[in-house]
């Protein structure tokens, strides 16, 4: 039977009809850098929802970019960590290079430059040798460092001081999460690096987030120093106020806090 309903692809711009409230919640949830899950039964436009509010932030001129995992048929955790790792490469070969109208050459630099402080991170950044190894001038450096910050894959740790949060001196760099550390096949990666990692990213969902010059981290007037079960406090002697975040506690004794603690900001 003909109809003028197009019912087997998502559906947009002129073909998406309502939903003005749930258009609007959405794009500023994504903008707040909210995490949002979308639950409807099968077949009643989700996923139509979700890129008509796409369409509506590129209308705008809201600068974001989309990576898209497919989780069907994923039964393990070496199936979600191939499927993520096509939508790292996904990101930085297409979705960056597209929105920075990179060349193919320059492409293929940015991915080289992912995978280079992906196997060093916590990467404290020597601009001098990356841009000579990358075979591309220093200025443009922090460009790309820049695309691969915003496009969610690192974080940038950067001094505390005033003035824009992009032109601070960033003292590491860090991959987003550990899922990611995993996808990219790190799974010899210190254990001190994914502690900080998670800290960091379950951090800086409600905080901002600085490098400390006594120890790991500092937030407002407080320092933070992360390790493990038997991490000792020498580093915050001198600090004014500051907890040691521990892994492998359960619970919290004076100034030492276990880090699953700070897993419920995330």
């Amino acid at each position: 039977m003909d109809t003028p309903f197009i019912y087997n692809e998502y559906v947009t711009d002129k073909n998406f009809i309502g939903r003005g409230t749930e258009r609007n919640i959405l794009a500023n949830l994504i903008k707040a850098g909210e995490h949002v899950s979308i639950y409807e039964p099968p077949k009643t436009g989700k996923m139509s929802l979700l890129m008509q509010v796409f369409t509506d932030l590129k209308n705008e001129r809201t600068q974001f970019v989309v990576a898209m995992v497919d989780m069907l048929n994923v039964r393990t955790l070496e199936d979600f960590l191939i499927k993520l790792k096509q939508a790292l490469n996904a990101t930085v070969e297409d979705d960056i290079p597209r929105y920075a109208e990179m060349t193919v050459a320059a492409a293929a630099k940015l991915k080289k430059l992912m995978y280079m402080l992906a196997q060093s991170v916590p990467y404290k950044p020597n601009h001098t040798n990356l841009a000579r190894d990358l075979d591309i001038s220093r200025n443009l450096l922090p460009d790309y460092i820049e695309y691969l910050e915003k496009s969610g894959l690192f974080n940038a740790l950067r001094e505390k001081s005033t003035g824009d949060g992009i032109l601070q001196k960033v003292e590491k760099l860090y991959l987003d999460n550990s899922n990611i550390i995993y996808a990219l096949g790190l799974d010899k990666a210190d254990e001190g690096t994914i502690r900080e990692t998670m800290f960091l990213t379950w951090m800086k969902q409600k905080h901002s987030v600085y490098s400390s010059k006594i120890s790991d981290f500092e937030i407002g007037d407080i320092t933070f120093e992360v390790g493990g079960r038997n991490k000792k406090g020498k580093q915050l002697r001198d600090a004014d106020k500051g907890y040691i975040v521990k892994d492998n506690i359960e619970y919290a004794v004076g100034k030492n806090v276990p880090i699953w603690m700070f897993g419920f900001i995330y």
